[in-house]
């Protein structure tokens, strides 16, 4: 279990929300009946099948001449990633910082104004409050949780790199492969134009020999993606390497340019004079 000390405003200026219960308030100072909160996962953990409100918890250590750690169950607050984005929340239990004596902490503050703006602010604070205060390392949530992220963030922008390239690649080749394989099939065109078969016909046809190659290809690519997504799986963040939006969305776009690549060699071929059509080869 995670041991935090907080303040009474600390929940609500970070975002953490009460489930159950209360927070720590003013009256939850040095003196005062000793109060803790528990996360979900530490009631979930500790307390699967009961209720912890109102339960005593003791820790294993000592503070303010030998007085032990822990208290009553308050208040139940909602999970924190604290290890990180893809980490599974530990269970945490919060003791009131007027209640027990710490030699360091960390100061949040939230505004509606840019942090760049109230920094200086803030800072200027603190040192009315104690001008032999050390203060330093000052970061905003959204710097913490990108450099949280920041290497897999990287191996994830050079895998849609390459994925671009490779869509690129697939699409130009696509386009060659049904173009040609359409070209092919210039002498049997003019032949069925040269029988009296009607355009929209042929184009027809020809078309529905590509859709057939495109729900064979798109089967097997769907396959291969799913396949090989689960070593993707550790780079993302509460999504599926087999995402629907994703998968589809490609799988559309590679159909697209299929028959695309189809239906104008087609076209073109059928406007072509049957008798030049047929010494094409």
């Amino acid at each position: 279990m995670e041991v935090r000390v907080a303040t009474p405003g600390y929940f609500q200026t970070i975002g953490i929300p009460l489930k159950r219960g209360r927070l720590f308030s003013s009256s939850d100072v040095m003196g005062a009946p000793q109060a803790v909160l528990l996360s979900e996962s530490a009631v979930r953990h500790y307390f699967p099948n009961e209720d912890p409100l109102g339960r005593a918890i003791r820790l294993g250590w000592h503070f303010d001449e030998g007085k032990q750690a822990g208290g009553t169950v308050v208040g139940i607050v909602g999970d924190v990633k604290d290890a990180g984005l893809d980490e599974a929340s530990p269970p945490e239990i919060y003791i009131p910082h007027a209640q027990i004596g710490i030699g360091n902490m960390a100061v949040v503050v939230r505004g509606a104004l840019a942090p760049s703006a109230f920094a200086t602010s803030a800072e200027a604070v603190l040192r009315d409050l104690d001008p032999e205060l050390p203060i330093g390392n000052l970061k905003t949530l959204e710097e913490i949780r990108a450099a949280s992220v920041s290497g897999r963030r990287f191996y994830v922008l050079l895998l849609t790199l390459f994925a671009a390239v490779a869509l690129a690649l697939a699409a130009v080749g696509i386009f060659g492969v049904m173009s040609h394989a359409v070209t092919q099939q210039t002498r049997e065109i003019g032949i069925r134009m040269a029988l009296g078969a009607d355009r929209d016909h042929v184009v027809r046809m020809i078309l529905g020999r590509a859709v057939l190659l495109v729900i064979a290809g798109v089967g097997l690519g769907l396959g291969m993606a799913v396949a090989t997504g689960r070593a993707l799986a550790g780079l993302l963040f509460e999504l599926t390497p087999t995402d629907p939006v994703t998968l589809g969305g490609v799988c559309a776009l590679l159909a697209a340019i299929a028959l695309l690549a189809s239906y104008v060699p087609a076209r073109r071929a059928t406007r072509i004079d049957p008798v030049v059509a047929l010494r094409a080869e």
